[in-house]
């Protein structure tokens, strides 16, 4: 398949992953129509492997990272990276 095609009159992905997303979002503006939405495949996808994106830098600390999408997306990142910065900080 070369490509997905789907109308919606939102996108939500609920699922970010700091490390290593499966897909970039592109915002596509087009004069005189309403800003889309593009997923971008970043690498390959298994069968009924989960969707995921980043909102943030991964190459921030973890804990601006989650402070940040915090306050701005309205929840706290439990991707690997994540919870592996929080528990070593935990262990300390």
């Amino acid at each position: 398949m070369k490509g997905v095609h789907a109308c919606r009159d939102h996108a939500s992905v609920d699922k970010c992953w700091c490390a290593d997303p499966n897909l970039d979002v592109q915002v596509v503006k087009q004069r005189g129509q309403l800003p889309a939405i593009r997923l971008l495949v970043r690498r390959p996808v298994a069968a009924n492997e989960q969707l995921t994106v980043t909102y943030i830098d991964a190459a921030l600390p973890t804990s601006e990272r989650r402070e940040f999408l915090h306050n701005n997306y309205g929840f706290w990142c439990g991707c690997a990276l994540c919870r592996e910065a929080e528990e070593e900080r935990e262990r300390s």
